[in-house]
């Protein structure tokens, strides 16, 4: 059975200006396929990933309950290999074999559960986020902790990795979820 190789780009490549440093060109000179190692984040060592059915409302109401349910799942390395070959940084598209299609700011809204609609948050900010940090969370953060507008996760994964600290009343329950 001979196997025929489809042309992976689009009809005329000169849109293609970054080929020669692209990762999908093995395909183009024949050569084995190859698979991405994928690096992303680990479970914390406190949660098994599962949410807790007292935080499930909170989610719901703050919108982020799509976001929750998928934060550990399999990856296929095989899937993502393939879009990172087909993604083509010169006309942000994935190039198919069908022809050229995109993700859309809805479509991640779809997949993820989040509500897109208002005004985007842009620019600079010189805002005091301890204060606000400290009302949300109830605990003032070292000045480490916070850097520019950016609360690091180890310093909430180290407060707020055991529920049964915060489940005393609901601005608790808030507070954590």
């Amino acid at each position: 059975m001979s196997r025929k190789r489809v042309n992976p780009g689009p009809i005329d490549d000169s849109l293609l200006t970054m080929q020669s440093i692209h990762v999908s060109e093995h395909v183009w000179n024949g050569e084995a396929d190859r698979v991405l190692r994928i690096r992303r984040a680990t479970k914390s060592g406190h949660r098994d990933g599962s949410i807790p059915d007292e935080l499930r409302p909170y989610l719901a109401r703050a919108g982020m309950l799509g976001v929750a349910e998928i934060s550990y799942f399999p990856i296929d390395h095989q899937l993502i290999s393939a879009l990172v070959e087909r993604w083509r940084p010169e006309t942000p598209t994935f190039h198919m074999t069908f022809g050229e299609c995109t993700i859309t700011l809805e479509d991640v809204s779809v997949l993820l559960g989040l509500k897109v609609h208002g005004d985007p948050i842009t620019g600079i900010s010189t805002y005091n986020w301890v204060p606000l940090v400290q009302d949300l969370f109830g605990i003032t953060p070292p000045a480490n902790a916070i850097k520019g507008g950016r609360l690091k996760m180890s310093w909430v994964d180290e407060h707020f990795f055991d529920i049964s600290m915060h489940v005393h009343n609901i601005e608790q329950m808030e507070r954590y979820t």
